[in-house]
């Protein structure tokens, strides 16, 4: 939602980043698929740091940057939609 709302790319072009279909990022962003509700100032503030890097980076970074979101996620027992 951040690469969309925050840096105001199209679905497409936000799926194209994240390596996943448009179809996937409409169903996150109309809450049908990984409605996470996240409410922590710190974990907020890394997602969009996280954000910025993959718009400046490659897919790898992506990849590396999503799972450091999710091990912050974890790290704080939030756990609703992540396996």
């Amino acid at each position: 939602k951040s690469l969309i709302k925050d840096h105001g790319l199209t679905q497409r072009k936000a799926a194209e980043k994240l390596g996943i279909t448009e179809a996937a990022v409409s169903q996150y962003f109309s809450k049908k698929r990984g409605d996470l509700k996240v409410t922590d100032s710190k974990i907020k503030r890394e997602i969009k740091e996280s954000t910025q890097r993959i718009m400046n980076g490659d897919i790898l970074i992506m990849k590396t940057e999503t799972c450091r979101i999710c091990h912050l996620l974890r790290a704080q027992g939030i756990r609703k939609g992540i396996n």
